[in-house]
Formats: structure tokens, sequence, C-alpha cells
């Protein structure tokens, strides 16, 4: 709370009485918007509350629109941050799909692989079979033949 001699000072009165019409600019602070001095006549109070009234409607415009302003650009980056986590998890499943994709060709290949490994598997004993058959029929062609 500010005392009368602290706002006498503050708003620079040189003379009394004073007629002032104070806007607070802060806890500490007020600002003078108008002001008359010495003698004061009822026509210049009235008009210096009108123009007072006036100078605080502009003021007071300028916050709303400051306001505004500061509620958009909030928004905005609100929006902005979540379009950046939506592409952020995008990229994530993106990511998590070409890494699925990349295991299911993994075993497609070593399935591949392995159907390969038992195709020569089988043509192997079937060639070791045939050739044991060979083998035999040749030791019995050699045993009829001596």
């Amino acid at each position: 709370r500010m005392e009368s001699h602290q706002v006498a000072q503050q708003i620079q009165a040189r003379q009394y009485p004073c007629f002032c019409v104070l806007l607070p600019a802060s806890l500490d602070e007020v600002r003078a918007i108008g002001k008359i001095e010495g003698e004061v006549q009822v026509d210049a109070a009235i008009s210096l509350l009108a123009a007072c009234f006036e100078e605080m409607e502009s003021h007071r415009a300028e916050i709303v629109a400051r306001s505004a302003q500061h509620v958009e650009d909030r928004h905005l980056r609100e929006q902005q941050d979540r379009e950046y986590q939506e592409a952020l998890e995008m990229d994530r499943k993106r990511q998590e799909q070409l890494r699925e994709q990349e295991r299911e060709a993994q075993e497609a290949q070593r399935l591949q692989e392995e159907q390969e490994r038992l195709a020569r598997e089988e043509v192997e004993r079937e060639e070791a079979a045939k050739r044991a058959v060979d083998d035999e029929r040749r030791v019995q062609a050699h045993a009829l033949g001596t």
C-alpha cells in the first residue's frame, strides 16, 4: 500500500490540490494518465476524466488484443506440439513396421535356406542310396563273374 506522500512524489505533483487519474502499473507503481494541479474546475475535471476514460479504453483494448494474441499463440504452439507428437508416433510406427518387415524377410530367408538345405540333404541321401545300390550291384556282378 502506497502512502500519499509516495504517490505525490511518483506522479511529480508540484502544486496542490492535485487532481490525478492513476492507472496501476504494478504492485508498487502507479502511472498518472491525467492530472490537473492547482484550482480544479468542474469542466476541466470532467474533460480530464473523459480523456482518461478514452485512454483507458484504448489501453484496455490493447490488453485484450495482447491477451487474445497470447491465447492464439498458445493454441498454435499446442497444435504444433500435437502435430509434432503425431509425426513422432507415425515415425515410430513406420520404424516398427520396417523392423517387422525386416524380421519377416529374415525369417523367410531362413526358411528358404532351410528348405534348400533339406532338399540338398534329400538329394545327397538319394545319391548315396543310388551309389550304395550301384556298389552292391557291382559287388554282386563281380562275385558272379569270378
